[in-house]
Parts: structure tokens; C-alpha cells; sequence
């Protein structure tokens, strides 16, 4: 069934970022609220309802404006004790989100989705008793009085009434002190492509400050998506002004705000002074706030009022919505412009090793200085632009573990830390997956039921511990749980049966080594198989995407206690620090982030061990490989006496990597390789460096597979 609505082209972004967002913060606040039903965040979900009802109504969107009056009147239910929470309400609660993400590709798609309105409406009826979205919408108490005309009783923003109030009723519901009266007028962007949306927000963000006494649109015709280009109301608050414009400074596509007489965010529009400054008008029926009061409310400071817009929301969040590949093109950009940064650095150090004295060329030398300072401030500033907190991953696994315990039977504790660490965006995509089959893994595996659990002499809750956080230029991820522990024996006896390694392999692995053979495609010790594991996917997916971004992952466990999930992430993908070296006529990038140390060697301190090199690097055996002959590129033999060794690491696994010299560290632009040249062993991209030539990106872990180092 085709479906339209009342929405542009041009719309259609923001509408589904918003509403995004909207859900995001549903998904994550009702599974908080099992636990902890405080008020700020009911209130946080109602005004996350009303919002999506608001939305869905301006574009015509009826299934989901029902669905989202539904869900808000079961908030304001449990807003006004008149609804418990439950463990059945929250799921339906759920239920109703996940029907909204569908409801929200009928946008995209122009199709009706098949999702059962009525029969989520029924269901939370049966909670509300009776009383759900058939019943017509609550009215807002200032959605009854005119704009102009002040309301003498304080009463509560946020109530709701079921049916049309008589005046008399009005002014006999219970007062609610207040400091001073302020009005608020707002301006609109006459280029607005949501007027009535920028209203609402403007409304919904005063109701945090006070109590509003009117407004002007009326929140029914808000909701009716007229166009709105001023903005009134009455304000009941002790804030001061300037706190005031800093709460609602972010709403976009608002010209100008006038509080109290004062202006805020126009171009040179001048203030009254603060003993000019007009004070609100006292009456009889309302005297103004004791000067004794503890809330203090200072005068606008009128130079700040005077500043461009620009300058009048300093430190106030404001954002810039822009596509992906906007942020894509402008990161080509800047990898262009550090390919040639990079090449005048090589330039000037051919002219200042000529020792030449001359005016112009130390002028020259001092430019590429000045361009390759102003390059790396670029190259900083776009890097911290793509940048995301890893919060916009974590956010989202609250929900997926809760659904987890309920289908196993346990009772889980998630715990996250570090979420506003940031990440490339790029990162963020690729560590999604991994995050997943960790948790799952934490999940269904190393977690015990319950009466494990207290059998064991440990507390009937499991606990999951999710951390990010910054170490030397580097991501760290951990997943931790303190659960059964991965048994050694287990998962030899496991590969063996599947044929991954050899009986007499398996018994020579050290624990360590045995442990890491989950990472094994195939391996799975999972006794039956679920829709959360047991098809022994799940950890090889975890290690080929992390290699994939030149990442690195390590677990340690502790039989009985637990296991740790460690994974280590270069910031970026794009542009990677990296270490030149040259092995005969070919240049060579390795990750910095995959780099130990290097060590010159000389012949007599490389021996071999069942025919192959080796070396002692601080009392241990350090395998050895030969990037020649593993490239088959010719002979290397050193002339000089020594050779170079890059030790480098795979999980805990390092090897020696012996080249002819060591050319320098440069970062380098990654360029993915054609299809026609197809899949390289050991090698994972290529660079153009800044002389011209090209360097191939070494795939660490893939080197380790390809030359058979275990």
C-alpha cells in the first residue's frame, strides 16, 4: 500500500536524523527506568513522545502519531503515579520503539510496513486501564488561555487534563511559587523548513525552566505544522536571562530571542543597559520576588547582548548537520594536501643539505615550514570533525544485553565506562560487530545462570564491564566479564575434534596459546546452538574485522573469574602513522601501531632453529622473516655487516621483520588497492609517499598467516 506525506526531498534528512534520536533516547531511558523510575527520566521520555508525535502529526504521519500518543500517555501515567513500571510494561514499552523504527521506514520507502498498530494500542489499554490513544488528546492548560492574556494561577507546564476545563477549574488547581514573570519572544528564520518544529522545541525547553502562564502559537496549532515565524510567552522562573538564552540557544534557525527587553543573537541590535533594562511589571494579584529570595537574578550584561549571533551563543553547543560524504570528500582533501606537505619536506631538506645562503630560497624553506604547520592544524581539525564518541556505539547495547538475559535466564549488570572517548567515524562502523559478538560471547558463554552463580559462592548477578579509553595514540577497548572463564583443555579438545590443528599441536600449546585458538574460524564450544552463539562465527568475525583496521585483539582469563577482551585501535583509518623501510628496490609502510621496536642485528647474533631464523631479543626467541624472500624480491645480503629487524606484533604473538634499511616515520594517506590487482598476502593497502613513489601498506596479522608464524 503506497503511503504519502507531507514532507520534501530537502526535509527528509533532518526529519529521520531527528527522529533518530528521539528513538535512541527512548531505547536507552526505558531501560534505565526498570531500575531507576526518577522523575527527570519519565519526564525525559514524555518529552521524547511528545516530540515524535509532534513530528509524526507535521509531516501527516497518523499510525505513527497514534503510536506515540499511546506511548506518551503511558509516561504520563507513570509521571503521575497513576501507572507502575513493571517488567511486562517496559517490554511492551520496547515493543512500541521497535514498531516506531519500522513505522519510520514507511517515510523512506513510501510503503506501509507491516506493523500492527491497533494491537499495540490495545495492549498498553490494558496497563492504562482503558485509558489509551482512542480517547482524543490531552489538552495542555496553555494551550486554553490567549497568548496576551497573563494566568494568575501557577500551575504545573507539564499537566495534562483528559477533557476541555472550565476557568473556574483552572484556577483552583494548586499554586506553585514562583520568582519573577519573564516573556520570551523569538524570532524565526523566515527560510525555515521547520517552523513548527523550532517552536516546540523552543516551548519544551522553557517548560524546563518554569512554569509557562502563555504562548503564542498555541501548542494545538504547533502541532498542526502551520508555519510559525514569531514566537511568545509568558514565563514564570528565578533564572536570569542571560541563563535563559544559553538553554535555548542551540535550537537552531532561530534569528533573534528577546528576553525582558534584552536582545540576544542579532547583528549589532543594541541592549538596554542594565538600569534601563525594563523589570516586570508588579499588580496587585502578583507581587514580585522577595529580595531576600535565595535565587539570585543579576542583571543582562548588555555587552554580550550587543554581540553578532556568532559571538552570542559562545559555549553553547551548536551543530551543523552535514552527509558523509561530504566528510569523506573534505578527508580525500586534506589526504591530498598532506601527500604534497609531505613532498615539500622532502624538497627542503634537499635544499637546506645544499647549504646555500640565498634570500629566496630560506624565505621558500621557511613558507613549506609555515604550509606543513597549517596542514598539520588542518589535517587536526577534520580529524576532531569525523570524530564521534564511542558513546553512539555503547548506548545501543544496554537494550541488546537486557534481551540477552531474558532469553538465557540471567541476570546481567551492565557496566560502561569511557563512552565519551572518540573514534573515527569509519572506526565506529567497523568496531560495531565485534562490540556485538563480544557481548554476546560475555553473554551466553562466559556469564552463569543464576544458581551457578551462588553455587559458586558469587552474587546472583553476572557483570559485564564495557571501558574505551586513550593509550599512547591509541583506542583500547575492553569487554569484561567476571563469569565461568575459558577453559584451555576445553578449547583444545574442541579444535582438535574439528580438525583445526593436530592432537600433538594442541597438546603443545601452552594455555595462553590455547586460549587464542577461539579466534580460530569454526571453533565453537558452545553445547547447543542459539540465536545469540554456537555457530562458531562469532570470534573469528571479532579478529578478521579488527585486523582489518589494523587493530589488535588479546583475552585473558582466569578459570572461575572471568575473562578480558582486549582490543587495541589505531584513532583512524585514513591517515595512518606508519614506519618506511626499504628491502632491495622496494619501500614498504608498516602501522606505527603495530611497530614495538626496531633492533640492528648483526650476523652472528642470527641463529636458526629447525631451519629457521631466529634471534634473542632480552632472553627470549624471537622468530625472524625475511621480507625479501617472502616477496620473493632477490637476495639481500648486507654488505655492511648488520641487518635491521622491525619487531612487530599480532595479539601477543611478534616477529622480526628484517629489512635492508630503515627510511623514516611519515604519515601516510591509505589508498585501497584496485580490484584488478585483487588480494595481496601480507598486504593490506598501498601510499603515495612524498617523492612520487608508491608504498605498500603491510597487513601485519595477514603477514603472519602467510608465512605460517603461529
Amino acid at each position: 500500500m503506497e503511503m504519502l506525506f507531507d514532507i520534501s526531498q530537502d526535509e527528509l534528512p533532518i526529519f529521520l536524523a531527528e527522529v533518530d534520536e528521539h528513538l535512541q533516547v527512548l531505547d536507552e531511558v526505558i531501560v534505565q527506568l526498570e531500575r531507576d523510575d526518577s522523575p527527570e527520566l519519565v519526564q525525559k521520555l514524555f518529552r521524547a513522545a511528545h516530540t515524535l508525535k509532534g513530528m509524526a502529526g507535521m509531516i501527516g504521519h497518523h499510525r505513527m502519531t497514534r503510536l506515540t500518543h499511546t506511548l506518551e500517555t503511558a509516561f504520563d501515567g507513570v509521571r503521575k503515579n497513576t501507572l507502575s513500571i513493571s517488567t511486562p510494561l517496559v517490554d511492551l514499552c520496547l515493543d512500541a520503539v521497535d514498531s516506531l523504527r519500522v513505522l519510520r521506514e514507511e517515510v523512506v520507502s513510501g510503503k506501509q510496513a507491516n506493523v500492527n498498530v491497533e494491537d499495540l494500542i490495545e495492549s498498553f489499554q490494558q496497563f492504562t486501564n482503558g485509558s489509551g490513544s482512542n480517547q482524543p488528546p490531552a489538552i495542555r492548560i496553555e494551550t486554553l488561555i490567549e497568548a496576551s492574556a497573563p494566568l494568575q494561577a501557577k500551575t504545573e507546564a507539564v499537566v495534562e487534563m483528559p477533557e476541555l476545563a472550565t476557568g473556574q477549574e483552572l484556577l483552583t488547581l494548586p499554586a506553585k511559587p514562583a520568582n519573577r514573570a519573564v516573556t520570551v519572544k523569538a524570532k524565526i528564520e523566515k527560510n525555515s523548513i521547520a517552523s513548527a518544529a523550532r517552536a516546540l522545541q523552543l516551548m519544551m525547553a522553557l517548560q524546563e525552566m518554569g512554569d509557562l502562564a502563555a504562548m503564542s502559537p498555541a501548542l494545538e496549532d504547533i502541532e498542526s505544522a502551520k508555519p510559525v515565524s514569531e514566537f511568545s510567552a509568558q514565563l514564570t522562573t528565578a533564572l536570569a536571562a542571560e541563563e535563559i538564552w544559553k538553554k535555548i540557544s542551540w535550537i537552531s534557525e532561530v534569528e533573534s530571542v528577546v528576553i525582558d527587553g534584552t536582545s540576544f543573537g542579532v547583528n549589532g541590535t543594541p541592549s538596554p543597559t542594565p538600569a534601563a533594562r525594563p523589570k516586570p511589571a508588579v499588580t496587585e494579584e502578583k507581587k514580585p520576588a522577595p529580595t531576600s529570595s535565595p535565587v539570585s537574578t543579576p542583571p543582562a550584561k548588555a555587552p554580550q547582548a550587543a554581540l553578532p549571533r556568532a559571538e552570542a551563543r559562545r559555549g553553547a553547543d551548536m551543530t551543523v548537520r552535514t552527509t558523509v560524504e561530504r566528510l569523506d570528500a573534505l578527508m580525500n582533501l586534506v589526504g591530498e594536501l598532506i601527500t604534497d606537505r609531505n613532498h615539500l619536506y622532502q624538497l627542503r631538506g634537499k635544499i637546506d643539505g645544499n647549504g646555500s645562503n640565498d634570500l629566496v630560497i630560506d624565505q621558500l624553506s621557511d613558507t613549506v615550514g609555515h604550509l606543513g604547520r597549517i596542514t598539520d592544524q588542518l589535517q587536526e581539525e577534520v580529524m576532531r570533525i569525523r570524530m564521534l564518541p564511542i558513546a553512539n556505539v555503547f548506548n545501543k547495547f544496554p537494550r541488546m544485553v537486557r534481551d540477552m538475559a531474558q532469553k538465557t535466564g540471567k541476570v546481567v549488570d551492565l557496566v560502561m565506562q569511557g563512552e565519551d572517548t572518540e573514534l573515527d567515524r569509519s572506526m565506529i562502523e567497523e568496531i560495531n560487530d565485534p562490540l556485538i559478538h563480544l557481548l554476546r560471547n560475555s553473554v551466553d558463554h562466559g556469564l552463569e545462570t543464576p544458581e551457578e552463580r551462588l553455587a559458586a559462592g558469587k552474587s546472583r548477578n553476572g557483570t559485564v564491564t564495557m571501558t574505551a579509553r586513550y593509550e599512547q595514540g591509541r583506542i583500547v577497548l575492553t569487554v569484561q566479564d567476571d563469569g565461568r572463564g575459558i577453559d584451555p583443555n576445553k578449547i583444545r579438545k574442541s579444535a582438535v575434534a574439528k580438525g583445526l590443528i593436530g592432537e600433538d599441536e594442541a597438546n603443545a600449546l601452552t594455555d595462553e596459546q590455547a586460549v587464542d585458538l577461539i579466534f580460530l574460524p569454526g571453533l565453537s564450544t558452545a553445547a547447543k546452538i542459539s540465536d545469540i552463539s554456537g555457530r562458531g562465527v562469532g570470534m573469528d568475525i571479532v579478529h578478521t574485522n579488527i585486523q582489518r583496521v589494523n587493530g589488535t585483539i588479546s583475552v585473558e582469563t582466569h578459570l572461575g573469574q572471568g575473562s578480558i577482551f582486549t582490543i587495541h585501535l589505531p584513532l583512524t583509518r585514513a591517515i595512518v602513522p606508519t614506519l618506511l623501510v626499504k628491502v632491495v628496490n622496494s619501500v614498504f609502510a608498516i602501522p606505527l601501531v603495530m611497530v614495538t621496536e626496531t633492533r640492528r642485528l648483526t650476523q652472528n647474533e642470527i641463529k636458526t632453529i629447525g631451519g629457521k631464523p631466529v634471534t634473542l631479543l632480552r632472553g627470549h626467541v624471537l622468530p625472524l622473516l625475511h621480507l625479501s624472500r617472502l616477496f620473493d624480491l632477490g637476495d639481500t645480503t648486507s654488505q655492511k655487516g648488520y641487518v635491521f629487524a622491525v619487531v612487530v606484533h599480532s595479539g601477543k604473538q611478534k616477529v622480526g621483520l628484517i629489512v635492508d634499511s630503515l627510511t623514516g616515520q611519515e604519515e601516510v594517506v591509505v589508498k585501497s588497492l584496485s580490484s584488478l590487482i585483487g588480494d595481496l598476502p601480507g598486504i593490506s593497502s598501498a601510499a603515495i609517499l612524498g617523492d612520487g613513489k608508491v608504498a605498500l601498506i603491510l597487513d601485519v596479522p595477514g603477514l603472519f598467516k602467510f608465512a605460517g608464524v603461529h
